[in-house]
């Protein structure tokens, strides 16, 4: 077993632990929006009909909401897939480490073909690793797209706002500045992610 493959299988284990604690920062971010969202549907229905349009955004943000909590479960079964293929492949590089050294001392055919075998596991282990990744590749580029669309509607909801009588305005102005400030800190936290998993893909 070679030093860098040992140094490869613990960097994937590294970044399956860096997706898993973005994943669960994004999560926190979706409940919390589902939350603003839900008071700024409440706020909506006492104007009384006449913030039909904040109302509206209001709707779209708590579905976008839920997409993203859906994007993120999806995440979740990858981490966890992720987690066992790395595991799985450390272990089997220890075991080709000692078929290769039992192979050198005794000169065995039999341990040749034990090495040999354990050399094939090892490989489709990492094959279907990449494989993994490449699908978290494009499930963190889909929420990259959630992202950028929070910020869309929340600005959508800041200008709704704008309807409302006086005695609203302020408390539905801070309630949308706070949907902007959640939707900014999830494309950073996807930003992020996105780099850290292509530079492991």
């Amino acid at each position: 077993m070679s030093a860098p493959l040992v140094i490869a299988s613990a960097q994937e284990l590294l970044q399956v632990v860096s997706l898993n604690e973005a994943a669960k920062r994004l999560l926190t971010r979706s409940f919390e929006i589902n939350l603003r969202a839900l008071n700024a549907i409440v706020q909506s229905k006492r104007s009384g009909g006449r913030l039909r349009g904040f109302d509206e955004a209001s709707s779209q943000v708590r579905a976008w909401s839920r997409e993203l909590h859906q994007q993120l479960s999806r995440l979740g079964g990858m981490v966890r897939d992720a987690v066992g293929l790395a595991s799985a492949a450390i272990s089997q590089q220890r075991l080709v480490a000692l078929f290769a050294a039992a192979a050198r001392q005794s000169g065995n055919a039999a341990c040749a073909r034990v090495l040999t075998d354990a050399e094939a596991a090892l490989a489709r282990h990492r094959t279907a690793l990449r494989g993994l990744w490449r699908q978290v590749v494009g499930a963190v580029d889909e929420l990259n797209q959630l992202g950028l669309m929070a910020c869309v509607l929340s600005r959508s909801a800041m200008i709704e706002a704008t309807a409302a009588d006086v005695g609203q305005r302020a408390q539905l102005e801070e309630l949308t500045k706070d949907f902007y400030v959640k939707s900014e800190e999830v494309v950073e936290i996807v930003r992020g992610l996105s780099a850290s998993i292509r530079s492991a893909a």
